[in-house]
């Protein structure tokens, strides 16, 4: 091969080499070759908007889960809690022969200022009520033999009538004033669901939970978060429910359930109702 073809064929590699070269590094917009890169890459915006998007959601979805869960472990709780009082009212009939709030324990007159045939009073498991029913007596194993429920875990509270125009008298302010007074002294022994409400919010209440003051534990102010008084009658009736749709009715322990409001018999109820007998 003579010189000349050989120093041709070098300038034409070179050139080659060259051109690839300025390919490789060219940053020009005209620019299409594949780029290597020394560096790695971070996110681009629209990656971060889809991953921060997918954590949304996913958040959503947690919390959703949770509130369900939170309700489930509410009624789960509250039925555990609504057997044991049943069975304690059961002691109860067992111990005296009658029902609470019939026959010879009507509840006449516990305590004083006590509205004592109220659904929401359940004095009569933690006192003798102050009607024809007996002390205990061992020689022939009748009379009241409670207290009935176990405080530390079922707990007893001051529940107050709700009234109309008054309300509950306002986000946990003391309702000891005079105005006030009238409906504060129906004050009843009662126990109270695991359904947490923020009163004022609740269409349709009917009963305001009180606390006693810590300064003062003569006085009570109104709990503006609080659950639904448990109601116990002896004449429910329910013309939706068929154990309790008879004339006569029967003998129920009751929880306003999840929405805090007392369905009483409707069509459409999330109420909590244990049978204990037909009457």
């Amino acid at each position: 091969m003579s010189t000349k073809i050989k120093l041709k064929t070098k300038v034409m590699a070179r050139s080659r080499r060259a051109l690839a070269f300025l390919l490789t590094n060219d940053n020009s917009p005209n620019n299409t070759a594949p780029k290597k890169s020394h560096k790695q890459q971070g996110f681009t915006l629209i990656e971060l908007l889809v991953v921060v998007s997918i954590l949304a959601t996913l958040a959503g979805l947690t919390s959703v889960a949770m509130d369900g869960y939170q309700q489930e472990s509410e009624e789960t709780i509250t039925r555990v809690e609504m057997q044991r009082i049943a069975n304690a009212i059961r002691r109860f009939k067992v111990d005296t022969g009658y029902w609470p709030k019939k026959e010879s324990a009507l509840l006449t007159s516990i305590t004083p200022n006590y509205t004592d045939s109220d659904k929401a009073n359940f004095s009569f498991l933690f006192k003798k009520p102050d009607a024809s029913i007996p002390d205990w007596t061992p020689e022939y194993a009748i009379g009241w033999h409670g207290p009935y429920v176990d405080l530390p875990a079922i707990r007893s509270i001051a529940v107050d009538v709700f009234n109309p125009d008054l309300g509950c008298s306002g986000n946990g302010n003391n309702i000891h004033t005079a105005a006030v007074q009238a409906v504060a002294g129906n004050r009843m022994n009662g126990l109270i669901d695991r359904f947490q409400q923020l009163r004022e919010k609740t269409p349709g209440t009917t009963y305001c939970v009180l606390t006693r003051e810590k300064k003062d534990p003569s006085k009570f102010k109104v709990a503006e978060y609080s659950a639904s008084p448990y109601l116990y009658e002896a004449d429910y009736s329910d013309a939706n429910n068929t154990p309790c749709s008879g004339a006569d009715g029967c003998v129920a322990l009751r929880s306003f359930g999840s929405d805090g409001v007392d369905d009483n018999g409707a069509d459409v109820s999330d109420d909590i109702v244990f049978v204990l007998q037909v009457n």
